[in-house]
This record gives structure tokens, C-alpha cells and sequence, in this order.
């Protein structure tokens, strides 16, 4: 039986698989505010619903008293679970009636304190008086639009962000202000789990057929396949793992090449700046297919033109080239016959790189064009794979 003859036994038991759905996603709510969210494409929406307010008493005056209506959305910007008083880091975005875009920015000095609110032209917001499928009366809704890019933080892409809201309304002290979450500390504002927005989808494998892996069933795969991510996602935050390293990452591409003889899963995890938190995670059990029916495992050209355009110069391995250098190459060999069946190349035993034949005779002079036949034997097996080839050359 062939090594790669085998089903395979997997177990998961141990991996919890978080994923989260992308619209309409519910930040917080109580008795009277529902505050929901949804992203699309570059940018956050979020929407907050005073069930309980029917009219609009917006400050115009630039100073937020109890005769007015105001929100604020803090964002905590660098995953630290709380709002940076007195730092440029953290932001906060409040309604702005005179504001041609409806919103201004700034920071939170202290929690009674703020700096001067600026415009903004990155964002935007509305406050109207609406129905809703929650209220069939004209109430008070906000709408926030920001662009995600403000919620990265030195240059990093946020896979999620965490934000605070504070919301007023007109008739109300101000201290009985209405936060989510709940402020327990007068003296700081803080970000709670349950306002984590995820700003991706959530993490799908695609199989080299270009389907979404299934979730609880197997499926066979060929050495040499990639499984890939759906989407793109932030940069440096994939991590594949494997029956052989369930602890221990083993990649951190968007995709992963199948060439472990003994793996029977693989799962990827994107972890936020604050993992804890932001955790995105998905899993593909796989059987390997017995080799004799892999096709495109270890692909060669079927032409050569050793004439230095760069497309099909050398004759090597096409499939997956760019990832093979990393396999373990034991028992590695390439050999080249002409159409009279004279060797014209053999590789060493135990190849260190991709196996690859410049199209050259030992004394360095390229062959004549005419067709070869190669044989080539596999990494790891005893399996070889012969095949022709046609070289078109002018030197």
C-alpha cells in the first residue's frame, strides 16, 4: 500500500473555532438604545438608536449641557482594553450640527474633560428622527460613518477595534449619561468584550477546487495542493497549525502547502492586537489521496525555450514552485534522457533545492531542440513519475 494510502483519524476536541458574521452586528443595547453596526468595504457604520427621545435638542452653543442631546464614540485604538485619557492615541467622535460632514474628533483629556472637538473630514454622521422596526414613532437615531483605517494604530491594519459609547439625553444630568458598557470607575472609561467589532469576515478555507472547506467533514487533498484564505486579511497575523504542531505555528503565509505525509488537519488562527479579544480561527480536515491519482502534485512543463524571457527557461518544478524549497528532499532525483535514450543529465542524490535542468550538457553547451524524456523520483517515496518534454531552442 502506498504511504499516502490512508484515511485519516482527526480530532479537534481542544480547538475552539470562533467566527463572527459581518452585518448588522449588535454592539449593546438596555431598555432604551440599541447600537448596532455593520462594515462595508473601507468603512464602520454605526448606528444608535434612543428609543425613548423624540426630539432633537442638538448642542449648537460648543458646550454639552443637560438641555442637550450628544453621543460619543471613543475607539480605542491600540487594543489596550481602555480609553488613553490625555494621549493622542485614542479618538472620540461626537455629533456636530454645524459641521458640513455632521461630526468633529478629538481626545478625551479626563473623564470630564475633552479637547477641542476639530472637523473631520474622514468621517461623517447624521442625527435624525426616524421609525425603525424597534420603535414605529419618530425617535432619535444616530448614524456614524468612519473609516476603519482609523482604528489602525503605528501603521498596523486592526483585524478588530473596541469602542466606547456615551450617550446623553436632552433633559437628563450629564453624569446620568448613559455608557456601554456600564461605567463602573468614574475616573476612566473602559472597553469591554462585548464592544469588539470585527472589522473582516470571518475566516473561510478554500480548497484548490475553489470551494469553502466544509466544517465537520473531510476532504481528500493531493500533495502539493494549497488550502488558502477566502479574503485578504492584515498582514503578519496568520497562523497555520497541524496535527504535528497543534501548539507550535508552522507558517505564517495566507495559505499553507499540503506536504506532511501524516497530517489529518489544518487550522488557521488571526489573532488581533489584543487576542484575547479579536480571534478569528478555522479548521480543514483532510485525507490524503493515494498518489496514483494525484495529478499535478509535482507538475513539469511540457516545453522548454531556454531563451532567457523569463517564461519556461529551465525545466523544473511548476506547481507550487515558489513554496517547495522548504521540503525535506530525501531520495530526491532528476534525470533527462534524449529521444535515443542517452542520459544528457542526472541530478545528485538528496537534492538541497527545487529539482531543475538548465537545459545544458555537462560541457556547458545548450542541447539541440527535439523532445526528452525525464524521470523523476518523488520526495519521501519510491514513487517516480516519468513524462516527456519539448525543448525549442535556437543556441
Amino acid at each position: 500500500m502506498s504511504k499516502l494510502n490512508f484515511i485519516v483519524i482527526f480530532f479537534m476536541s481542544f480547538l475552539s473555532i470562533k467566527m463572527f458574521a459581518q452585518l448588522d452586528l449588535e454592539l449593546d443595547s438596555d431598555d432604551n438604545h440599541v447600537i448596532t453596526y455593520e462594515v462595508e468595504q473601507d468603512t464602520i457604520k454605526i448606528e444608535i438608536e434612543v428609543l425613548n427621545d423624540f426630539s432633537l435638542d442638538l448642542d449648537d452653543d460648543g458646550s454639552l449641557g443637560d438641555e442637550d442631546d450628544f453621543v460619543f464614540l471613543m475607539l480605542d485604538r491600540n487594543s489596550n482594553s481602555g480609553i488613553d485619557l490625555g494621549s493622542s492615541t485614542d479618538l472620540y467622535f461626537t455629533y456636530d450640527s454645524s459641521d458640513s460632514r455632521g461630526i468633529c474628533a478629538g481626545h478625551i483629556l479626563t473623564p470630564q474633560n475633552r479637547s477641542v472637538c476639530s472637523s473631520f473630514s474622514g468621517a461623517r454622521a447624521k442625527a435624525i428622527l426616524k421609525t425603525t422596526s424597534l420603535n414605529n414613532i419618530p425617535h432619535l437615531v444616530y448614524g456614524f460613518y468612519i473609516p476603519t483605517q482609523e482604528l489602525e494604530y503605528n501603521g498596523i491594519e486592526a483585524l478588530c477595534g473596541q469602542i466606547s459609547i456615551k450617550v446623553h439625553s436632552a433633559g437628563t444630568k450629564i453624569e446620568e449619561s448613559t455608557t456601554f458598557p456600564d461605567q463602573t470607575d468614574s475616573a476612566l472609561y473602559f472597553v469591554a468584550p462585548s464592544n469588539t467589532m470585527n472589522l473582516f469576515p470571518e475566516v473561510k478555507i478554500v480548497l484548490p477546487s475553489g470551494e469553502i472547506a466544509p466544517a465537520n467533514s473531510i476532504v481528500s487533498v493531493c500533495i502539493g495542493d494549497r488550502l488558502e484564505l477566502k479574503n485578504d486579511y492584515p498582514q503578519d497575523k496568520y497562523e497555520w497549525f497541524d496535527e504535528n504542531t497543534p501548539d507550535a505555528a508552522f507558517s505564517q503565509n495566507n495559505y499553507v502547502l499540503v506536504k506532511n505525509f501524516s497530517t489529518s488537519y489544518y487550522f488557521v488562527e488571526l489573532k488581533g492586537a489584543n487576542s484575547s479579544l479579536c480571534f478569528y480561527s478555522d479548521t480543514v480536515y483532510v485525507n490524503l489521496q493515494d498518489e496514483s491519482i494525484c495529478k499535478g502534485a509535482y507538475k513539469f512543463p511540457n516545453i522548454v525555450t531556454p531563451n532567457d524571457d523569463g517564461i519556461n527557461d529551465v525545466f523544473e518544478l511548476i506547481l507550487g514552485a515558489e513554496d517547495l524549497d522548504d521540503w525535506k528532499w530525501k531520495g530526491v532525483r532528476l534525470k533527462i534522457y534524449n529521444r535515443w535514450g542517452l542520459a544528457v543529465y542526472k541530478s545528485s542524490k538528496d537534492l538541497s533545492g527545487r529539482p531543475m535542468w538548465d537545459c545544458k550538457e555537462e560541457t556547458g553547451k545548450y542541447v539541440a531542440s527535439g523532445t526528452y524524456f525525464y524521470s523523476f523520483t518523488k520526495p519521501n517515496s519510491s514513487g517516480v513519475i516519468n513524462g516527456f518534454f519539448t525543448i525549442f531552442s535556437d543556441r
